[in-house]
């Protein structure tokens, strides 16, 4: 993809969070109007773009990429545990703390960002594939992701596997066998889901410019930790993700693509909902959300046209 189409795509889609930002300043949108449109955006319009993305003839050959996309995810996991280890003794921070750290570099918003992204720079079969690498997230962030969390936590908490059936994963599910079984949906169904998922990049990005724009800048000033961890969230891990799904797990250029670029996205909300939950550092986890937020619109764009 040449470089000026990745880069006026990109303009395009961080220009669609000023209205969001803007709204949020002069307060016309509150956190219950941005919960309702997370809550579309996930509900409706994400099972809509899975479902349609996956219209499309079967293969082998995307069934294998597939495959491996998941088992490339399943890597970066076991080596973002290592590297968070090792980063959060480097930072001082007590051994608690590195459950909360490689769940905030390790879940990126791969879903309710991440595939409306991969749909608009690089197609429907990006999205296959996307699709894969969030299946696999959904797996890890319920059960891997939960056993973090409470290991950095205070309460308790138990594994609830019932979270995972969630529209999202009802899309992923349902897209998945239509595809295996090579079936083609009724013209007038594919195109309600075409429609859908074209509001898919405003409304994530609206809610994002939203979320910027209710920052307190100044509570961040001296919080070092926080921005190195975003740091290396932002560069260091989508760079171990390309070197695993190129070299160990041997995926085709675009998958391998997809899949950096995917874990070059912020972290997911989840993040702080997460430590709240299980008495971690929901105030850590919460800037860290931000932060990347805020510093993707530098670091994706870069990580891109390196690609």
């Amino acid at each position: 993809m040449p470089v000026y189409t990745v880069l006026s795509s990109l303009f395009v889609i961080f220009a669609l969070a000023v209205p969001g930002f803007i709204f949020r300043k002069k307060n016309l949108a509150d956190e219950t109007q941005l919960k309702l449109m997370s809550a579309f955006m996930l509900d409706v319009i994400l099972p809509s773009i899975i479902i349609y993305s996956m219209q499309t003839d079967f293969s082998s050959e995307m069934l294998t990429s597939g495959i491996k996309v998941f088992a490339a995810v399943f890597a970066l996991f076991a080596v973002v545990l290592i590297f968070s280890a090792v980063l959060t003794k480097s930072m001082g921070l007590d051994k608690k703390s590195m459950g909360l750290v490689a769940f905030i570099m390790f879940f990126a918003n791969t879903g309710g960002i991440g595939i409306p992204v991969m749909n608009m720079l690089f197609g429907p079969e990006a999205v296959f594939y996307a699709s894969a690498a969030e299946m696999a997230t959904d797996v890890l962030i319920f059960t891997a992701g939960v056993l973090l969390m409470k290991s950095s936590g205070t309460n308790e908490g138990k594994i609830d596997l019932k979270a995972l059936l969630s529209p999202g994963t009802f899309g992923i599910v349902t897209g998945m066998v239509l595809f295996l079984l090579d079936i083609r949906l009724p013209d007038i169904i594919n195109n309600v889901l075409e429609t859908i998922s074209g509001a898919s990049l405003p409304v994530t990005m609206f809610v994002i410019g939203a979320q910027i724009g209710g920052i307190d800048f100044k509570a961040l000033g001296g919080k070092w930790r926080v921005f190195v961890v975003t740091a290396a969230k932002l560069l260091v891990v989508p760079i171990l993700m390309y070197f695993i799904s190129i070299k160990f797990i041997k995926c085709d250029t675009l998958p391998a693509m997809v899949l950096t670029v995917l874990y070059a996205m912020p972290t997911g909300g989840a993040a702080a909902i997460f430590a709240q939950e299980y008495g971690a550092d929901s105030e850590f986890a919460a800037e860290a959300v931000f932060l990347t937020d805020i510093f993707c619109i530098v670091t994706l764009p870069v990580m891109i046209v390196i690609l």
